[in-house]
């Protein structure tokens, strides 16, 4: 595989990872920039999703502790 697809599945895989220990914000520049380097690869169902679950992760608010 060309060398640019080989370091954007790296990207996606670190951005996965950063997705599911909750850093949504670490997880979308990691997209952004393999789409940089493969941006058909952007479109493929599973990066959709992870672009959705880190958006969302930024979006909501942390809950205050219970007293």
């Amino acid at each position: 595989a060309p060398p640019d697809l080989v370091a954007a599945a790296d990207l996606r895989h670190q951005a996965a990872a950063a997705c599911d220990a909750k850093q949504g914000s670490v997880c979308l520049a990691q997209l952004d920039e393999a789409r940089a380097a493969d941006p058909d690869g952007d479109e493929t169902p599973a990066v959709r999703t992870l672009r959705s679950r880190a958006i969302a992760g930024i979006l909501e608010k942390p809950r205050s502790p219970v007293p």
